[in-house]
């Protein structure tokens, strides 16, 4: 359920803290990447459906999400890939950020790792950046 602007994390996930039809949970203070961290869930709500539905709901939308403590930016998304051939099979899906650099008064990370089922398939290096407001 991972929207199609992961890879500028700010935007993606500030759309599902504020949306109402998303639950969102503190867990805490944890280390990622060598980093203080803010853990963060959200998910998708299955409003007024049978509570079997909506712990359904839950498992297939859960997002992972860890904020570097002092700048507020994503370090690591983690959530479950499922395939159409298997809706019910967790693929394990980690996207790592690093070295945000200012571009237009916006941070940007210039370094993304993407990880499916512990293999690294993605290891981009941004070289330069514009935002199109």
């Amino acid at each position: 359920m991972t929207t199609s602007t992961w890879f500028f994390p700010a935007l993606d996930i500030a759309s599902r803290l504020v949306a109402r039809d998303y639950a969102k949970s503190y867990v805490g203070r944890e280390t990622k990447d060598n980093a203080l961290v803010n853990h963060l869930q959200a998910w998708e709500q299955a409003n007024g459906a049978a509570a079997n539905a909506r712990t359904a709901a839950k498992s297939l939308t859960l997002e992972d999400i860890y904020l570097d403590e002092m700048s507020h930016m994503p370090v690591l998304v983690a959530f479950n890939l499922h395939l159409n051939n298997a809706g019910l099979l967790n693929v394990p899906v980690l996207i790592h950020f690093s070295d945000y650099r200012q571009v237009q008064n916006c941070p940007v990370a210039h370094h993304i790792r993407v990880y499916m089922n512990s293999v690294l398939v993605w290891d981009l290096q941004v070289s330069s950046a514009s935002l199109n407001y």
